[in-house]
């Protein structure tokens, strides 16, 4: 395992950090603000955000973009972390609170996103089937962990949670601006020398198969 997958297998975990959050409590945090989730439903907010995401990236406009998307997702997450922190809640800021609430969902659309990259950025059979082992045992504590911050006591605020929340947001918005600069200049360097291999040693290293690593693979480039 490289670091680039250790990497992505903690924002794995981070991610799904914030899944108390975003749906286990999200209907007893707006509850606790005197609404209904039938006044903010977060099925058609996180159904209409994905669409849009999906659209997008599938167009010229969107290609090489996923991790940008990724970063973009997060940054709203953390803004409306950071909103629901540190706003104090009454009548006043009712709509500033449920603002943020629906802000936070579009991070949803980042998951799709980041979960496509261990099939386009790990190379080698069993490299790859050992990243995604490693990405599901990730996700599995996660969501394991993460509803333990979510204290009782701390109702309707869960400032707790809602901090955690806002840290997991923060380290991986920080680890794929990282992961963006380097694959970026990994694939560069591919570009640049891609190996020289010619004919039919070429499709051996394309093979999805095949068990060449990361860095044996040049014709590897890493989708962005």
């Amino acid at each position: 395992m490289g670091w680039a997958d250790l990497a992505v297998g903690f924002c794995y975990f981070a991610h799904n950090m914030t899944n108390a959050f975003a749906y286990d409590f999200y209907g007893i945090i707006i509850k606790g603000f005197g609404c209904s989730t039938y006044q903010v439903p977060p099925a058609i907010i996180m159904a209409v955000t994905m669409v849009i995401v999906s659209i997008t990236l599938s167009t010229r406009w969107g290609e090489g973009e996923r991790i940008l998307f990724i970063f973009l997702c997060y940054i709203l997450g953390l803004v409306s972390t950071a909103m629901l922190f540190s706003l104090s809640f009454y009548t006043g800021t009712k709509t500033a609170h449920l603002g943020a609430i629906f802000i936070v969902l579009v991070v949803a659309s980042s998951a799709g996103i980041m979960y496509s990259l261990p099939r386009n950025n790990v190379a080698g059979y069993s490299k790859k089937v050992l990243a995604v082992a490693l990405f599901f045992s990730s996700n599995c504590v996660s969501n394991i962990v993460s509803p333990q911050v979510f204290l009782a006591r701390e109702a309707p605020y869960y400032h707790t949670g809602i901090i955690v929340g806002m840290a997991a947001f923060a380290v991986n918005i920080a680890v794929f601006a990282l992961l963006y600069v380097l694959y970026s200049r990994e694939n560069k360097a591919r570009d640049v020398d891609p190996a020289g291999v010619v004919g039919e040693e070429d499709l051996v290293n394309l093979n999805a198969s095949s068990d060449l690593m990361d860095w044996q693979n040049r014709m590897l480039l890493y989708k962005l």
